[in-house]
C-alpha cells in the first residue's frame, strides 16, 4: 500500500535470519552460544547441555501450533493470543519468553497486514474524525493503531502496546529495544518527506542501535533493528526531498545547481568523525564528507546519487520514510 508498510511487512521480518529454531532453543536451554559469520548472515552453533534448573518446560510448540491456527487480520484474535502467551511463558526461561516475543511480534506483524489487505477498502474511505475514532478502538484491542499517509488511513502495530503489555515478562534486551522505540516515537521521523528531528539525531539514533546489535547480537528482531539503521543512514547521507542536506532550492529545478551544504549537517558529520569512529557507518561517513570537502562543501541531487550509486548504497531522495 505504501513504502512504510510495504518494508515493514518484507519477509525478513517473518523469518528471522539466524534466529535458533523452537527445537533447537529447547534443547539447548540458555547456553552461551558460538557466534560465526557465513556470508553476512549470523549463524548460530548451540552446544548440547542439560535442561535449566529451577524453570518449567517451554511450551514451544503449543505457542506456534497456537499461533498457526489463529485466523489473521482479526484483532480480536490477536489480544486473545497475548492473553495466552502471558499465560502459557509464566515460570520459564528468558529464552523461552524471548522466543514467544518474537512469536508473538511476528504473528502480530503478519495480522496487521492482512488486515488492511482485508479492509483496503474501508480504510480507504476513512474520512472524518469520528469515523477514524471508531476504526481506532476496534484496532486499540490487538496492541495497532491508525497510521496516515497522504490523506489514507492503515492500521500499524503500536511498539508501546508491546512494552505495556508483555514487559512483566520481557527478558532485558527486549525491554531496552523497546525503552528505545517509546522515546523515538515520542516524536516524528518525517512527514510528507520532511525531516522533524534534529539532524545530529539522526546520528544519536544510528549510533545507538549499532551499539545495541554489538551488546545483543542474538536478539530476536535484529532484522528490524537493522531495517531502521538503514533508513537513519539514507535520510543523514542525502536528507530528504524536503529536508535536502543543502540549502533548500526554491524551484525544484534549481535542485542541480550547487548550493552549500546546510551548517547543522556539516556539525553532525564533523560530530560523527570526531566520536563515532568505532561505528561501522564511518568509513562511509567519511568518504562522503571527503566528497564534498573537495566539492567545496556544495552539493545538488546528481552529486548525491552518484555518491550513493558509487558506494552501493542508498540514499533518501524520492522515497517515503516511516514517520516515525
Amino acid at each position: 500500500m505504501y513504502f512504510t508498510q510495504h518494508l515493514r511487512k518484507v519477509t525478513p521480518y517473518l523469518f528471522l535470519l539466524g534466529y535458533v529454531s523452537p527445537a533447537e532453543a529447547q534443547t539447548a536451554g540458555e547456553q552461551s552460544p558460538n557466534i560465526s559469520n557465513t556470508h553476512g548472515n549470523v549463524t548460530i552453533h548451540y552446544e548440547q547441555a542439560e535442561s535449566i534448573k529451577g524453570f518449567k518446560d517451554c511450551p514451544y510448540t503449543d505457542i506456534d501450533s497456537h499461533a498457526s491456527r489463529t485466523p489473521k487480520g482479526d484483532p480480536a484474535a490477536v489480544a486473545d493470543f497475548s492473553k495466552y502467551i502471558l499465560n502459557a511463558v509464566l515460570g520459564t526461561s528468558d529464552a523461552c519468553r524471548s522466543s514467544a516475543l518474537r512469536t508473538f511480534f511476528n504473528f502480530s506483524e503478519a495480522s496487521v497486514a492482512a488486515y488492511n489487505k482485508i479492509h483496503e477498502s474501508q480504510m480507504a474511505s476513512i474520512s472524518v474524525e469520528d469515523t477514524a475514532d471508531r476504526h481506532f478502538k476496534i484496532l486499540q484491542v490487538a496492541g495497532w493503531e491508525l497510521g496516515a499517509s497522504e490523506g489514507s488511513f492503515y492500521a500499524q502495530t503500536d511498539e508501546n502496546w508491546m512494552r505495556t503489555t508483555f514487559g512483566a515478562i520481557m527478558p532485558n534486551d527486549w525491554r531496552e529495544y523497546f525503552l528505545q522505540r517509546s522515546k523515538e516515537l515520542a516524536d516524528e521521523f518525517t512527514h510528507d518527506a520532511f525531516i522533524l528531528i534534529p539532524f545530529d539525531d539522526i546520528r544519536k539514533r544510528i549510533i545507538y542501535w549499532e551499539e545495541f546489535l554489538k551488546r545483543n547480537p542474538l536478539f530476536p528482531l535484529r532484522d528490524q533493528v537493522e531495517y531502521m539503521i538503514v533508513n537513519y543512514m539514507a535520510v543523514y547521507l542525502s536528507g530528504t526531498d524536503n529536508s535536502r542536506i543543502y540549502e533548500q532550492a526554491t524551484t525544484p529545478e534549481k535542485h542541480n545547481t550547487p548550493r552549500p551544504l546546510r551548517h547543522e549537517v556539516r556539525t553532525s558529520y564533523l560530530n560523527f568523525l570526531a566520536v563515532n569512529q568505532d561505528s561501522k557507518h564511518y568509513p562511509l561517513i567519511n568518504d562522503w564528507f571527503r566528497a564534498i570537502r573537495d566539492n567545496k562543501f556544495m552539493a545538488t541531487d546528481e552529486f548525491i546519487d552518484a555518491f550513493v550509486e558509487n558506494h552501493l548504497t542508498r540514499g533518501g531522495l524520492g522515497i517515503e520514510f516511516p514517520r516515525r
